[in-house]
């Protein structure tokens, strides 16, 4: 069993996730309140999907708990995130808008609720199999388009399929 750390302040939507992913991994909320809690967690992923601003008097102990992990899954378009990873020796998997980003969105049809999501660079996932560069449609719905591109990092790192989006 893998700990998974997802820092959000939006736990209705990750908990309808993991509902529906029945993953045998730990997913563990990361916010300002529990950060200290989990401190001593060996993470192997964490997602970003906030602003880590709000844990600014928390930074030393994210720092701490990103020493340990194998992947950082973050959204490169909040330039504050970037700020937090220092000298970290993982896999960093960015997402967002921007054209640099790992996992980007290529086109969105917001009548149908579709979006194509865009593999800019191949991907290791934890069997050390390379994910290709590729396009996936995914139905999006009401749901927050950065959430669908962190969880689909973290759906291809560890083979979950994202069908329920």
């Amino acid at each position: 069993m893998s700990f998974i750390g997802i820092i959000t302040e939006d736990k209705k939507t990750l908990e309808e996730f993991v509902e529906k992913t029945n993953s045998k991994n730990e997913f563990i909320i990361l916010d300002e309140d529990s950060i200290n809690n989990v401190k001593n967690v060996k993470f192997e992923t964490i997602l970003i999907l906030d602003n880590v601003f709000n844990l600014k008097d928390r930074l030393p102990v994210l720092q701490k708990i990103l020493k340990d992990a194998k992947y950082l899954i973050i959204n490169s378009d909040i330039k504050d995130n970037l700020d937090i990873l220092g000298e970290v020796d993982l896999t960093v998997i960015t997402y967002g808008f921007n054209s640099k980003a790992t996992i980007s969105v290529s086109s969105a049809d917001y009548s149908e609720k579709n979006s194509v999501l865009c593999i800019q660079r191949a991907i290791k996932d934890l069997k050390n199999t390379v994910i290709e560069p590729q396009e996936i449609k995914i139905k999006v719905g009401e749901k927050d388009i950065y959430q669908i591109m962190g969880f689909l990092a973290i759906s291809l790192i560890y083979h979950i399929n994202l069908h329920f989006m």
